[in-house]
């Protein structure tokens, strides 16, 4: 029994639960598997159409002696055996069982991918899998289970490829965003959308104090990044990566508008918002305010050289809370007071988990 893999159980069709137990029974009864351990039942929401019945998820780790394809072929079996319907993508089925790791293989024939290819996106699969296998890493992406249930927020998602790919990149001034976004772009041959600060023209005078044209800014930015981001101006089948998260606009008027303006703005957001192409993928950039002040400092734009130390700080907080709470796409955290967005190994290193999350 050299070989130790991992299986996601799911079922959504008859005596959901006896269908699981029934799957591990079989597995366990075979004299070229072992049962080595195994997570509680859980209950989800189907994944695309809540039209089908909900599921119920199982993890189990196992030992075998068999191959890959043998396994596969094993566990299909199991899956006949117990009234499998291979009708249609995502249809409902009285049993499913993916292999989800294989030692530490990875795996690309016709028939099995290993790991599976859209595990790391589905909280479903990660849930039962974090109870038997909290710290197994992804092969590819490196990540433990934990971290990857960390990235989906207890979510589950899909790509799907012949939509455009929004990948938006979060942080505060001075973090390190547009010099991010064109690296990524540049190495993955996206497209590239910029934040328009530069023709702003009220920004560098509300950096300045000019809180009576704060709210002209604000609603300038929002404007700009509808027509940047609005979902009639992306093509299908591209990706897209960005040096903004439309949603932080919800950020700057707590600092700077009154509450007569706030409603004011919120209520232009919320019409705009509607019509928001949604980000597939967040990057957070994040690292000590010192760091960003610093950052600042160095670049000398003189549009920034009047801001207030306390708002970077007050921004970060923000800009963490707003990220802490997003349920809407996965979110990859990256700790920029540790990374040079210039270096091509950091680049490249982002670049290829940003490229297996877009899959």
């Amino acid at each position: 029994m050299e070989n130790t893999v991992y299986i996601s159980l799911g079922s959504n069709l008859g005596d959901k639960q006896g269908n699981i137990r029934k799957s591990l029974e079989k597995i366990g009864e075979s004299p070229h598997c072992k049962l080595e351990k195994t997570s509680r039942i859980i209950e989800n929401s189907p994944l695309s159409s809540s039209n089908q019945p909900d599921y119920c998820n199982c993890a189990a780790k196992i030992s075998t002696s068999l191959a890959p394809a043998k396994l596969l072929e094993k566990l299909q079996k199991i899956e006949d055996s117990l009234g499998r319907e291979r009708e249609y993508k995502w249809s409902s089925r009285t049993i499913d069982l993916d292999i989800i790791y294989f030692n530490g293989e990875v795996i690309d024939a016709p028939e099995l991918q290993v790991p599976h290819p859209q595990m790391h996106l589905r909280s479903f699969v990660l849930c039962p899998l974090a109870q038997i296998a909290p710290s197994v890493k992804h092969p590819v992406l490196k990540y433990s289970t934990l971290e990857m249930l960390e990235i989906v927020r207890g979510r589950s998602f899909f790509n799907e490829n012949h939509n455009p790919r929004l990948v938006c990149i979060a942080g505060t001034i001075g973090a390190g965003k547009t010099t991010l976004a064109k690296m990524l772009s540049a190495k993955l041959e996206t497209e590239l959308l910029l934040e328009d600060y530069q023709n702003n023209p009220f920004l560098p005078f509300v950096y300045q104090g000019r809180e009576d044209l704060a709210l002209n800014s604000e609603l300038y930015f929002l404007d700009r990044s509808l027509q940047q981001l609005r979902r009639t101006s992306l093509r299908p089948d591209k990706i897209y990566i960005t040096d903004f998260l439309p949603e932080k606009s919800l950020i700057f008027p707590k600092f700077w508008l009154n509450q007569e303006e706030r409603l004011i703005f919120y209520e232009q957001f919320e019409r705009a918002a509607i019509n928001f192409w949604p980000a597939c993928l967040i990057l957070h950039i994040k690292c000590p305010p010192e760091i960003y002040l610093q950052r600042i400092e160095q670049r000398q734009r003189k549009i920034e050289s009047r801001l207030p130390e306390d708002l970077v700080y007050r921004l970060s907080e923000e800009y963490c809370r707003l990220i802490r709470n997003w349920k809407k796409s996965p979110v990859l955290e990256i700790n920029s007071g540790y990374a040079d967005f210039r270096d091509q190994n950091t680049i490249s290193d982002i670049a290829e988990k940003v490229r297996y999350y877009l899959k």
